[in-house]
């Protein structure tokens, strides 16, 4: 029935009709030959030609797959998979229209397929013999290729008819681009079986391909043993033995061309056993350690994480490639990330609605902190609320969408600036706010099965914006909060830890102290609170109060209890896991794997003596003159075993120092010494307080002393104590020259060397942090409604103050505190992670762990392969994740 040809696809504004290019008056979307071919067989087939294979996906968006969307939405779908294929051509003679025309079939279906959620494709009753729902417990004959069967001819006719009722509603024919198209020989999705394929569109007599058989089907004992592990029926069992039996015995799989490799097609209705079935297979790849040599693919999200395995959708980026024998194939390439923005591959309201039953409820809709005092959200009550606790940084980490530091949420919602409409900004569209190890499972395999960008937080301090990003899934594992104390803890090594403490992804560091203070203990955590006592601060190092005392917080990790980017929860410690225990003390958070608990030595508490004093001194000559002063007197306060930090602004010098276990008498006369060149200037009295323990210290001065809410920017240095000890004059003119004004500070930590220094560096942290003494910080802060021009002049202002700050701190190859860091730092490999030596082997790692870059952050180990926004790969050939596979496809259809 020849049509009108259509020069130019074109959109109805009215109706959203759509009506196709045409571009061959013969194509006959809905021609018997067609239908035969669709319905003898749902999951493998042959197309004649590339007109054909177009009317077939237009066929299976209509009538085959179950639909929750609108033909346009499938539209693009179908048009985003032949744009794939066309960028993906590569001329080889030896391509034919069959593999040509199956391929554009195969990557359409799979596009549009991938958002039904009902089932992935209306199965034939009779294909699979499941004549009723209540008919379950068998599965028969796995095979790759039907042909006609006598009542398909009746079964036509119905189709037909219902056909004819509705050509003036269905006239959009998905037609794009040539006749012919070429594809990637290496990405050929389907083996068939070789057999004579029927001309006749209808047989009078059943055809079939002969089955995949299996050549050897010894029962080996592990087989034989999974088969009883998994209570395998006859017919499971038939088809566990002809798939393992592949593997031609135990022996070795096959690795040379994609000849040998085994793609198979698991139909049949829900409840017949497809899932056990498939972890009977599982258990046998993993046992027979082949288990990176498998790929299991369902048509939804839903049935993925049944299997633990990939949607059908995901499963596009991954390539089989025709090679010699023995050479490596690259299995899969990074893709860019699905945000929330992109319908073709966000999942939909059902999708959203099954994760959420699936990990009891806790998924949430994030907003930006200052939305309920702007017009689209405004809650009076809250806002109310949100006003006066904004520099609070306990309620902040309460709020799922909040960040400590307001410009990472990147929003136009202000708290300055109410009753205006504001926008999601960079805070994640959906969160998972976990409090079981499950739920993070279930939310790490939900984004790698929908290829989500996944991003984590805890409380939000974080001054480089790792944990939030735009159209992201946030993992939320803020109140994941058990603390537990092990009094005699039994290391994998066979070291015995008195007082050990295992604390859960959530916990913060105030808790921590005031927990530990009634077992007159205490551990080594930051200056903040409020700070994740496991996050980031522990996997980047860990600086504060009393790490010149016992090291740095990673130093004192015993264990990790941690998900990993396959969604396998496991013991991270010195026996298991090993070259990730390594990278987790001081690798970075986000990077490595999601830290569920972490095992800690404590300290019995020491008693603190303190120095706390704010002085103002308005004479800027003076106050120059005290700044030298200070400087010089640093080395002095290190030897006799003070730490602490100091504040310079305009012409004010804040310091807050202690000493644990101190002498009294020692501390005055220690501090007499900057005291009796200063006479003249008013220090607060009592110069010097004491503490009974930690706890009472950090209660009275460390934690008031801790404001939050503020647009800030940070840039640091690691100053070497060489420096420190023989440069004073010039360390003091340097921060002199870079302190500021108003909005600006420097900040001086001086939590480097003692301990520090003397820890074997037996884990990844920056070895910089082993050489110095004082670890400074430039911040600059801004507030809202600030023009993008002149944060951008402010951020630069920050990169040419660092570097002025390096200059004294060992030049090009000095180092900084990851997690105190300019984000604009240019070197932040070397700055951050320390030689390249380091750096080669975290990323190696990194590649290993997490092969398809689930975790990616700012300036984190391997974020240099991916865009600035961290949403699309680099296309390079060090994307490629290289491994000799067998590849093995498991594809699940629901009745």
């Amino acid at each position: 029935m020849p049509r009108a040809l259509v020069k130019v696809s074109n959109i109805d504004p009215t109706t959203r009709q759509i009506t196709m290019r045409r571009s061959h008056p013969w194509i006959n979307n809905f021609n018997e030959w067609l239908l035969t071919a669709c319905r003898s067989n749902m999951g493998i087939k042959f197309i004649w030609s590339g007109n054909d294979a177009k009317a077939l996906v237009y066929y299976m968006t209509d009538y085959v797959t179950k639909s929750t969307l609108a033909f346009y939405d499938m539209f693009a779908l179908a048009q985003q998979g032949i744009k794939s294929i066309e960028h993906e051509r590569i001329s080889n003679s030896t391509d034919n229209i069959v593999d040509k025309s199956r391929k554009l079939v195969l990557r359409c279906f799979n596009m549009i397929a991938s958002q039904q959620e009902v089932s992935g494709v209306q199965f034939d009753f009779d294909r699979t013999r499941c004549p009723g729902e209540n008919n379950y417990g068998i599965i028969h004959d796995v095979h790759i290729f039907d042909v006609a069967r006598e009542h398909h001819t009746t079964t036509i006719k119905e189709w037909k008819r219902d056909i004819e009722a509705r050509r003036d509603e269905t006239r959009n024919y998905l037609i794009s681009g040539e006749d012919t198209l070429e594809v990637r020989d290496d990405e050929t999705q389907i083996e068939v079986v070789g057999a004579e394929i029927p001309t006749s569109p209808i047989k009078t007599k059943a055809t079939r391909v002969l089955l995949v058989t299996a050549t050897n089907l010894v029962l080996f004992p592990t087989k034989q043993n999974i088969v009883k592990q998994f209570t395998l029926n006859t017919q499971q069992k038939y088809a566990f033995m002809i798939i393992t039996s592949h593997l031609d015995g135990e022996n070795h799989a096959y690795t040379d061309t994609i000849d040998n490799q085994l793609l198979m097609c698991i139909p049949g209705c829900g409840g017949t056993g497809k899932s056990q079935l498939i972890r009977a297979i599982t258990k046998y790849f993993q046992v027979t350690k082949r288990d990176k040599m498998l790929r299991k693919l369902a048509p939804t999200s839903i049935a993925a994480a049944e299997i633990d395995g990939l949607t059908i959708h995901s499963f596009l980026g991954e390539s089989r490639k025709n090679s010699k024998k023995k050479q490596t194939r690259h299995l899969k390439e990074r893709r860019c990330r699905c945000l929330s923005n992109d319908l073709t591959c966000w999942p939909n309201a059902s999708s959203w609605q099954r994760f959420n039953e699936s990990i009891d409820g806790r998924l949430v809709s994030p907003k930006p902190s200052a939305a309920v005092c702007n017009y689209n959200l405004l809650n009076t009550d809250a806002c109310v609320i949100a006003t006066a606790q904004w520099t609070n940084a306990s309620w902040r980490s309460d709020q799922v969408g909040a960040m400590q530091n307001h410009n990472w949420e990147k929003s136009s919602c202000s708290i300055s600036s109410p009753n205006i409409s504001c926008s999601q900004g960079s805070v994640p569209v959906l969160a998972v706010n976990a409090t079981l190890s499950e739920h993070v499972q279930a939310t790490v395999r939900m984004a790698t099965v929908n290829n989500l960008r996944l991003v984590i937080k805890t409380t939000g301090h974080d001054y480089l914006g790792r944990s939030t990003a735009a159209g992201s899934l946030l993992l939320w594992l803020h109140f994941m909060t058990n603390m537990t104390l092990i009094p005699d803890f039994s290391s994998c090594t066979g070291e015995n830890v008195l007082n050990a403490i295992r604390l859960d992804a959530g916990v913060q560091w105030g808790q921590v102290y005031t927990w530990l203070a009634q077992y007159n203990l205490t551990a080594i955590g930051g200056a903040s609170g409020t700070v994740s006592a496991t996050g980031g601060f522990l996997q980047g190092g860990g600086h504060g109060p009393l790490t010149r005392w016992k090291g740095l917080a990673v130093d004192q990790v015993l264990e990790f209890d941690v998900v990993t980017a396959d969604g396998r929860r496991q013991t991270v410690n010195t026996c298991q896991n090993s070259n990730l225990f390594w990278t987790l003390r001081g690798g970075g958070g986000g990077t490595f794997a999601i830290v569920l608990s972490a095992v800690l030595r404590t300290f019995p508490s020491p008693s603190v003596l303190s120095s706390f004093n704010i002085l103002t001194i308005a004479n800027e000559t003076r106050y120059n003159s005290f700044v030298h002063n200070f400087i010089h007197f640093l080395p002095t306060l290190a030897d006799n075993g003070w730490a602490g930090s100091f504040y310079m602004a305009d012409t004010s010098l804040v310091i807050i120092f202690l000493l644990p276990n101190g002498d009294l008498n020692v501390a005055n006369a220690t501090w007499n010494q900057l005291m009796k060149n200063n006479t003249d200037l008013n220090f607060m009295q009592p110069f010097i307080l004491t503490f009974s323990s930690f706890n009472d210290f950090f209660l009275n001065v460390l934690a008031p002393f801790n404001p939050t809410g503020d647009n800030v920017l940070l840039g640091s240095r690691l100053i070497p104590e060489t420096i420190v000890r023989n440069q004073p004059e010039q360390l003091a003119e340097t921060f002199l020259r870079i302190k500021g004004k108003a909005g600006t500070s420097l900040i001086g930590h001086l939590v480097a060397g003692g301990q520090v220094s003397n820890m074997s560096n037996n884990n990844s942290v920056n070895s910089a942090w082993r050489t110095a003494l004082l670890h400074m910080i430039y911040s600059q802060s801004w507030p809202d409604g600030t023009s993008d021009e002149e944060q951008q002049k402010l951020a630069a202002h920050v990169t040419s103050q660092v570097d002025i700050l390096q200059t004294v701190s060992g030049g090009s190859q000095s180092g900084a505190y990851m997690n105190e860091a300019n984000p604009n730092e240019l070197n932040w490999q070397q700055k951050f992670f320390g030689t390249q030596q380091i750096y080669d082997r975290l990323k190696s790692i990194k590649q290993a762990v997490d092969p398809h870059g689930l975790f990616v952050c700012k300036n984190c180990v391997g974020s240099e392969d991916w865009s600035l926004d961290l949403n699309c790969p680099k296309m390079s050939s060090a994307n490629k994740v290289s491994t000799t596979i067998l590849l093995f496809v498991i594809m699940q259809f629901l009745c």
